[in-house]
């Protein structure tokens, strides 16, 4: 058995995290592609540099090192983010190879579905 998570991605960066407007977003970054695409979409390269001074790491190319280390990274991902919106996020996060998703409910998720209803 493993230890809970909550929303946090098990084995590498991934949660979601809320928005200046209020909605959140999940995001997640497993390769050093989309590790890398995220820190320039959120404009954050300095204060990921910090972190990984201070601890001696570097978190470009392994997902482990990012999930071992997430609740130093979280702050600074929740703090690019808060102060955004939405649609700008989706915008910045679009125009990088970054893994997200608008977090919903599973409820929200199933009626959100293109291919209709699901049926058991």
């Amino acid at each position: 058995d493993r230890k809970r998570y909550g929303n946090d991605l098990y084995g590498a960066f991934g949660r979601d995290f809320l928005t200046a407007d209020g909605r959140r977003i999940m995001i997640v970054a497993i390769t050093p592609r989309q590790w890398s695409g995220l820190v320039r979409a959120l404009g954050i390269r300095e204060e990921i540099e910090a972190v990984e001074a201070r601890l001696g790491i570097s978190f470009a190319r392994d997902e482990g090192v990012r999930f071992t280390h997430r609740r130093e990274i979280f702050p600074v991902i929740e703090s690019a983010v808060l102060a955004l919106p939405f649609a700008e996020i989706a915008e910045r996060l679009d125009r990088e190879p970054v893994c997200w998703e608008p977090y919903r409910t599973l409820r929200e998720a199933v009626e959100d579905d293109p291919r209709g209803p699901a049926t058991v």
